[in-house]
């Protein structure tokens, strides 16, 4: 009997360990899935951003700044709407007279922009000209994004640091970021 007995014992507790892990096993899959419900909730919850339209007022502000040896321009959007997304080419040409200015490499800058733009103002990103050694006459930053355009005065020129290196300008992207104001366009 005490053979018996003790199987029985051992039995129970085997018995209770298991009910205690299933109770663990069914606590453990209950707060997964609510967890999982609250994310779903939450995501339902939570707008989706929409394509930017014709309809949506994206402006375009280009605005000029120097360095000591370089001029940068940035390139922004205003967006007076609701954030949307963007898929689209801006560009960046240095003109003078109306005319982009052949000798300078990379001009024009071109870049395809994947981003939310948020409502205010967003940089796009910024092109940094650097070298020019030719004449010092008014240059003008010419900005494209989707179909708008709009152009500002350089302030500052970039300083001929090299006559025998050609003058350059390179893109900096940025992930777009939205700022407060930039500075006037002269």
């Amino acid at each position: 009997m005490a053979t018996y007995a003790s199987r029985m014992w051992w039995m129970t507790v085997r018995a209770s360990s298991l009910h205690r892990r299933a109770g663990l096993a069914f606590g453990i899959a209950l707060v997964a899935f609510l967890v999982f419900v609250l994310s779903l909730a939450s995501a339902a919850a939570t707008p989706a951003t929409l394509a930017c339209t014709a309809a949506t007022p994206l402006v375009i502000e280009p605005s000029t700044q120097g360095t000591a040896t370089q001029a940068v321009a940035f390139v922004a959007v205003l967006n007076d709407g609701s954030a949307c997304r963007v898929d689209a080419i801006a560009t960046l040409t240095v003109t003078q007279a109306g005319r982009p200015v052949r000798s300078i490499l990379g001009n024009p800058v071109r870049e395809t922009i994947h981003a939310t733009i948020g409502h205010g103002i967003t940089t796009l990103f910024d092109a940094w000209w650097a070298n020019w050694c030719g004449n010092r006459r008014a240059f003008r930053a010419q900005a494209t994004f989707g179909p708008g355009s709009a152009s500002g005065p350089y302030q500052v020129l970039p300083e001929c640091i090299t006559r025998s290196a050609p003058s350059r300008l390179r893109p900096v992207r940025n992930t777009p970021a939205q700022l407060g104001p930039l500075p006037p366009l002269g």
